[in-house]
């Protein structure tokens, strides 16, 4: 089952697993879970199902009908494809360097700052929330070089 939500149709994750599934020769049932508002944008194979929408009176009924009237999966390719890497973010690569052994120099240092506080102001409310997060984390280091630490503190200060 693929839940479909408009952040559905920019998530570079979802599109792997799907993409994944797909190869694999797997029947994918799409399920509406909000108005995805662009179908131009789903993959085309998705475009081409029926889609069920989610209702919550009805949700169990409708998505068990969907489920008994999809066809069965053929047998799995083989070789087997190869499973996709999993997409990294920003700001996890920034969560491994601030969790790693050594921070590393001042250049090293400014860089996660300028990338985390790019974040702060980011329109997603959970980027912010996390970015803080990590902020405070850098901030607890004891290996943060003075005029980095001064920057986290006025920054921290500085944002909501």
């Amino acid at each position: 089952m693929v839940a479909l939500t408009p952040d559905y149709l920019t998530s570079l994750p979802c599109r792997l697993e799907y993409e994944y599934a797909s190869a694999l020769n797997k029947r994918i049932l799409p399920i509406e879970m909000s108005p995805v508002g662009e179908y131009r944008l789903l993959p085309k194979t998705l475009r081409e199902t029926h889609i069920v929408p989610f209702d919550k009176k009805d949700a169990l009924t409708l998505i068990s009908r969907a489920l008994q009237e999809l066809e069965p999966s053929p047998a799995l390719p083989s070789p087997l494809p190869p499973e996709p890497e999993t997409p990294d973010s920003e700001l996890g690569r920034m969560s491994d360097l601030l969790y790693s052994d050594a921070l590393g120099n001042e250049e090293r240092q400014r860089y996660i700052l300028s990338v985390l506080e790019d974040y702060l102001h980011s329109e997603e409310e959970n980027d912010v929330q996390l970015s803080r997060r990590l902020l405070e984390v850098m901030r607890q280091r004891r290996d943060v070089l003075g005029v980095v630490q001064k920057r986290i503190e006025r920054v921290l200060k500085e944002t909501p």
